[in-house]
């Protein structure tokens, strides 16, 4: 039972969790108590020192003499109150930081001073305790082991966390310092991945990638039967690239805007008929039987239009939607087990896809769905597999096109790199650095590779990259009643892309199983990953606002520091820069200027210095680093600087008594 309840536990806690021992002992020889507080450099493995198999970083000795009684009991006590001491999240931090017996007595003293003392006798255990008027902010609490850690650190264990776009000055520096920050990772992306604890995980969200690449492929369009060479590039950008959660697909702004579903008018072919006959065709009210009964041909898309196949295509499409939203709100529910609950919140977009195709055969009407090819061959038969550089085509023709060709490198970069922004925020703590530079050189070697073979260009789909994350993301299991679950951070590995992007290759051959899938119902998980993506983004939190009357308002970070009215005239800017993209980017004969737009909009970012204070600036966003800063030499980071966050750091001294 012991041993059971100590495997329950392991599993509960984080990974990364060391555990203390304290002991208490009377000892003979002893005149008076005596008090050692230990910490290892390195965490030591003891077996049956604690209940569950931990590392032990502290050892605290409590030893009292043997002829007065009374002192052991007040031992006992002062070793419990080091045990609450080592669960506070900050004092925990002080006790790995403390250089001096007087840090871990300021800890104390801090710990103390924030801490709500109920006297004895006047509270009964059935009593219930009104919440204080006054609650400490938990970062006002981190101040004091901040500062410990900024008097005591080592500079060589603390250099700036950098993301590897400050100016080296060497040639290929920052690639040669991504590739560095990659080396020590790289098994790892792929082990992590396999461990047992996260394999339903990695199997969920590579099944749900693979659906939703391949969805986007036949979205989209101009892949059809080109769409596995464009997934191979895929599987190279997986295995070289840096960032492990990034995916690469069609983006929107790169292909051409697909016809429209109807936009192709119902006609009638026939030959040897009169102009009468013609005539009569068309004035006739059922339009499609007159043209079958005079041996007419019905061609177009709207011939096939039927209302009631949309209606119900419409009703799948919010169905898979809401199911999915059901299936991932069981996490937190008080159905099931823990084991299951994340089971079905980590299938719940295969399962509605399953639920929802096995409700649409069973209706039997005949829905649209996926055009997966079932052979390999590019798409017009005359053409081999490499395209020709030149051609037919006059050699001023291909001297023109450089500008285009810059208007779009430009648009690749910061569809690229926007992306891979927004994956590595701060708020997915994300370990394993970044690798701008090498996305960039896999990125670029895919597209000649594509433009080499004539299949559509890639580059890192912001949605779908997004909710790859979220897809990843890993909570606490253990909580108290009513307590949710914390977030431990982002399983970053590379299996389910790579596992996604082999199935797309084998897609030819499950080309009947893939067909049975209505477009509608992979529609509706397009439609969640939009939603999901949008979750916790700050712009959507400051709409909201707007809405609301102050005294309704979410306590936020940014109110704290901004006023209201600044807080939504930044949101006004930001509304009126992405109306004029939107603008900009649907307007047929002005959309060529969209790159550009996209440069401009830094241009406004930057001149919003003269409107905001940095201080406002930095809690709305972040703040946009200077020339200066980003052409100073590297020579004051490390190549393999990770990003650190409060809570990690390194220690040189082994013992503190």
């Amino acid at each position: 039972m012991v041993a059971q309840a100590a495997d329950y536990l392991l599993k509960k806690l984080p990974d990364g969790t060391e555990g203390a021992a304290i002991f208490t002992a009377k000892a003979q020889p002893l005149q008076k108590s005596a008090f050692a507080f230990v910490r290892l450099s390195e965490p030591l493995y003891a077996d049956q020192l604690l209940e569950a198999s931990l590392p032990i970083r502290f050892f605290v000795f409590i030893m009292t003499p043997t002829y007065v009684h009374d002192v052991h009991e007040s031992a006992l006590n002062l070793g419990r109150t080091f045990g609450v001491l080592l669960t506070d999240e900050v004092y925990k931090s002080v006790a790995y930081r403390a250089k001096e017996v007087h840090d871990l007595c300021h800890g104390v003293d801090e710990l103390l001073s924030s801490s709500l003392v109920i006297p004895p006798g006047k509270w009964g255990p059935l009593q219930a305790l009104e919440p204080p008027d006054r609650v400490d902010n938990q970062n006002q609490r981190r101040a004091l082991a901040s500062k410990l850690a900024n008097e005591h650190a080592d500079d060589k264990h603390h250099s700036p966390v950098t993301s590897g776009l400050i100016r080296t000055g060497r040639l290929f520096g920052g690639l040669i310092a991504d590739i560095k920050r990659k080396k020590p990772h790289f098994k790892s992306d792929f082990t992590d991945a396999l461990k047992w604890r996260n394999i339903n995980q990695t199997i969920a969200t590579s099944l749900f990638l693979y659906l939703a690449l391949l969805t986007n492929i036949v979205t989209f369009g101009a892949l059809m039967s080109n769409q596995l060479q464009g997934q191979m590039i895929s599987v190279l950008f997986i295995m070289q690239a840096f960032e492990s959660v990034l995916n690469i697909a069609v983006e929107a702004p790169l292909t051409a805007n697909p016809e429209k579903l109807l936009d192709s008018p119902c006609t009638c072919e026939w030959s040897g008929n009169s102009e009468s006959n013609i005539a009569y065709i068309y004035g006739q009210q059922n339009f499609t039987k007159s043209c079958l009964m005079k041996n007419g041909t019905l061609t177009g898309d709207q011939c096939r239009f039927k209302p009631d196949i949309f209606l119900f295509s419409l009703l799948l499409f919010f169905g898979t939607f809401l199911l999915i939203v059901l299936l991932k709100a069981i996490k937190t529910s008080r159905f099931f087990s823990t084991t299951v609950r994340e089971m079905i919140s980590n299938f719940s977009s295969v399962i509605a896809i399953v639920l929802l195709t096995v409700v649409a055969h069973t209706v039997g009407l005949d829905l649209p769905t996926l055009d997966v090819p079932t052979e390999l061959k590019p798409t017009y038969p005359e053409r081999d597999w490499v395209v020709q550089p030149i051609g037919k085509i006059p050699l001023w023709v291909c001297a023109a096109t450089i500008i285009p060709a810059m208007l779009f490198s430009i648009l690749i970069f910061m569809d690229q790199q926007i992306t891979a922004v927004i994956v590595n925020r701060k708020d997915n703590k994300l370990k394993k650095g970044f690798g701008y530079h090498l996305d960039l050189l896999v990125l670029s070697v895919t597209i000649m590779v594509c433009a080499t073979l004539g299949i559509p260009f890639f580059v890192a789909a912001t949605v779908l990259s997004i909710s790859h994350v979220h897809s990843l993301r890993r909570e606490s299991t253990v909580a108290a009643p009513g307590e949710r679950p914390t977030f431990l951070g982002t399983n970053e590995q590379r299996v389910t892309g790579l596992v996604a992007a082999l199935l797309i290759g084998a897609t030819v051959f499950l080309a009947p199983i893939i067909r049975l899938i209505p477009t509608a119902v992979l529609f509706g998980v397009f439609l969640h990953m939009g939603y999901a993506s949008l979750q916790g983004q700050q712009l959507i939190d400051r709409l909201l606002l707007l809405l609301m009357p102050v005294k309704y308002q979410p306590d936020y970070p940014f109110l704290r520091l901004v006023r209201l009215r600044r807080v939504h005239l930044f949101t006004f800017i930001q509304l009126a820069c992405l109306a004029i993209l939107l603008i900009v980017k649907n307007v047929q004969s002005i959309a060529l200027l969209f790159p550009l737009m996209l440069l401009v909009i830094t241009i406004v970012r930057k001149l919003l210095e003269l409107i905001f204070t940095t201080k406002e600036l930095c809690a709305l966003d972040d703040e946009v680093p200077t020339w200066r800063q980003l052409n100073s030499r590297s020579s004051k980071v490390t190549p393999n600087a990770d990003p650190v966050e409060f809570g990690t750091f390194h220690y040189e001294d082994k013992i503190v008594n």
